[in-house]
C-alpha cells in the first residue's frame, strides 16, 4: 500500500511538472517576436482640426510600424528595472544590467497632465495642449546617432522596442507594460568600453560639474566640443537643450577634463503649423519652438530656451573657434552620412518624410558657418567669465583702445601667479558690450590697466548672478 502511495505521488508530481513545462512553453510561444503598432493613434484629427491646430507630424505618429518585442531578462545580458525615471512628460524607467551598466526606457508618447493647469485638464483647452505633442517628430532619436558618430560628438544609441507585459517588469507591469519605448544607455557609471559614449568611465550632471569647477579651477569643460554640439542642435532644430539635457564625461587619461554628452532628442525636427497655432505661439512666448525647415528663421530665438548654459560653456570661444567648429561639422556631415543616418528611421516612417528630412538637413548644413556667426554674435554681446573659490589673478588689459584682453591665472602655494593663464580671450567693441568677471573666492586679485571705449567691465568678487551657479550651490 505504501508503495502504491509513493507511486501515486510521483505520478502527480510528474504530471504537475509536465503541466508547468507545457505552460511555460506556451508562454514563450505566445510571446511575439514583433508587433505592428503606432506611436500615437490619438493624434489623428479631422481636416478642419488640422487646418486650425496644425498637421504637425501626425502622419508619423499614426502610421503603424513593425517593432521588435523585448524581454528584459534577455536583452543586453538581462536588465533589471529598479526605479521610475524623472521628467515631466516622458514615461521612463531605469534599468541595470548584471554587469552594473545603466540603461533607461523612455516612452515615445508624452503626457502633459503635469504641466496643464488643474482647472483645464479635462477641458478642450487641456486637450489642445496635450495634442501639441504631435508637433514633435516621434522617431527623431533614431535618425541622429550616425551623424553624431561622424561629427565625433559623444552620444547614446537608442533602440526602438515594444515592451509587453512580462515577469521581468514585476511591479512595474501596470504602468510600463504594452507600450513603445526607446531603450538606450544611461550616461552614468562606467561606459569605458563604448566609443560612441566617449569611452568615459565617469559622468557628471551639469550642476555637479559646476560644483567641481566652483571649488577648484583645475576642473574644465571642453568648450570646443560643446559649441560643435550646439551647432548640431541648430542643424536639427532641437530647441530643448536645458542643463539637464547634458551629461559630462571624464576624458580618458584625465582627472579634470570633461566633454559634453547631449541626450534626449525629443524636439529634433520639430514641426508646427495651423492657423491658430501661428497666432498662439507669439502670445505664449514660445517662439523658440521653431519649425525644422530649409532655412533657420532666427538663430537667436531658436537657441534662447536656456541661454544661461551657453553663457557658461562658451565664454572662451572666439568667432574663429565657432567658424572652425561649423566648418568641421559641415565637412563631416556629407550627403551620404545624412542619408545613412535618416535611413535608420522605421521604413514606414521614412516613406512619409525621410527624403524631406534629408533635403532640409543638407540645406541647413550648407549654411552652418552663417548660423555659427549669428549665434556667436548673440553670445558675444554679454560675456560672463568665472573663476572659482580658489584665489585667482585676473589680468585685464586694453588692446588698441577698442579691445580688452582678459587672462586668468592660477596662484601658486606661495601666492604668485602661474606663468601661463588657464583662460585667455580678447574682446572687441564691435562684438562685445559687457564683460562680467566673477571671482567667487573673495580673495582674488583684479589687475586692471586701461579702459576700452564701449565695453563695460563689471567685477563680482563674490557670487555669479547666473542661476546655474545658484542651483549648483544649493543642491
Amino acid at each position: 500500500m505504501k508503495h502504491l502511495y509513493i507511486k501515486f505521488r510521483l505520478a502527480c508530481l510528474t504530471a504537475l511538472l509536465l503541466f508547468s513545462v507545457n505552460i511555460a512553453a506556451q508562454s514563450v510561444e505566445t510571446f511575439p517576436s514583433s508587433v505592428k503598432v503606432a506611436a500615437g493613434e490619438q493624434y489623428k484629427r479631422s481636416f478642419l482640426y488640422k487646418w486650425l491646430w496644425g498637421k504637425n507630424r501626425r502622419e508619423e505618429w499614426i502610421v503603424p510600424v513593425q517593432v521588435t518585442c523585448v524581454q528584459l531578462d534577455t536583452v543586453f545580458g538581462g536588465l533589471m528595472p529598479y526605479k521610475k525615471g524623472g521628467g515631466n512628460e516622458s514615461k521612463s524607467l531605469r534599468l541595470r544590467s548584471a554587469a552594473g551598466k545603466e540603461y533607461v526606457l523612455r516612452s515615445l508618447d508624452k503626457s502633459r497632465k503635469d504641466v496643464i493647469p488643474g482647472l483645464l485638464k479635462h477641458t478642450p483647452v487641456g486637450g489642445i495642449i496635450q495634442d501639441g505633442v504631435s508637433m514633435s517628430y516621434p522617431y527623431a532619436a533614431l535618425a541622429v546617432p550616425i551623424m553624431l558618430d561622424h561629427a565625433e560628438i559623444p552620444h547614446t544609441r537608442p533602440k526602438l522596442v515594444y515592451i509587453p507585459q512580462q515577469a521581468s517588469l514585476d511591479s512595474f507591469n501596470e504602468r510600463y507594460a504594452n507600450d513603445l519605448y526607446f531603450l538606450e544607455e544611461r550616461p552614468d557609471g562606467d561606459w569605458s568600453g563604448e566609443s560612441h559614449l566617449g569611452n568615459f568611465h565617469k559622468f557628471l550632471s551639469t550642476l555637479d560639474l559646476l560644483r567641481k569647477a566652483l571649488r577648484d579651477n583645475v576642473y574644465m569643460a571642453d568648450q570646443q566640443t560643446f559649441i560643435k554640439a550646439r551647432l548640431f542642435d541648430i542643424l536639427i532644430a532641437d530647441w530643448d537643450r536645458h542643463h539637464d539635457n547634458w551629461r559630462w564625461g571624464l576624458v580618458p587619461g584625465s582627472s579634470k577634463q570633461y566633454l559634453p554628452v547631449p541626450r534626449d532628442r525629443d524636439q529634433a525636427f520639430f514641426t508646427r503649423d495651423g492657423i491658430l497655432t501661428k497666432i498662439m505661439v507669439p502670445l505664449t512666448r514660445v517662439r523658440f519652438m521653431q519649425n525644422f525647415d530649409y532655412k533657420i528663421k532666427n538663430v537667436k530665438t531658436l537657441t534662447s530656451q536656456d541661454r544661461k548654459v551657453d553663457r557658461v560653456f562658451t565664454n572662451a570661444m572666439t568667432l574663429q573657434d565657432w567658424l572652425a567648429a561649423a566648418g568641421n561639422l559641415r565637412r563631416s556631415l556629407t550627403d551620404s552620412v545624412i542619408v545613412q543616418s535618416i535611413k535608420e528611421l522605421p521604413p514606414e516612417v521614412f516613406a512619409i518624410s525621410g527624403h524631406e528630412l534629408i533635403e532640409k538637413l543638407k540645406a541647413r548644413r550648407d549654411n552652418l558657418e552663417k548660423y555659427a556667426t549669428q549665434f556667436y554674435s548673440v553670445l558675444a554681446k554679454k560675456v560672463e567669465i568665472n573663476g572659482s573659490e580658489k584665489k585667482e589673478y585676473f589680468e585685464i588689459r586694453t588692446v588698441g583702445g577698442n579691445g580688452v584682453s582678459v587672462a586668468i591665472f592660477r596662484m601658486t602655494p606661495s601666492g604668485q601667479k602661474e606663468a601661463t593663464p588657464y583662460y585667455r580671450r580678447v574682446f572687441f567693441r564691435s562684438q562685445t558690450r559687457s564683460i562680467i568677471l566673477n571671482g567667487f573666492g573673495g580673495e582674488d586679485i583684479f589687475d586692471v590697466q586701461g579702459k576700452a571705449r564701449g565695453i563695460r567691465l563689471t567685477q563680482h568678487p563674490g557670487k555669479s548672478r547666473n542661476p546655474l551657479f545658484k542651483w549648483a550651490e544649493q543642491d
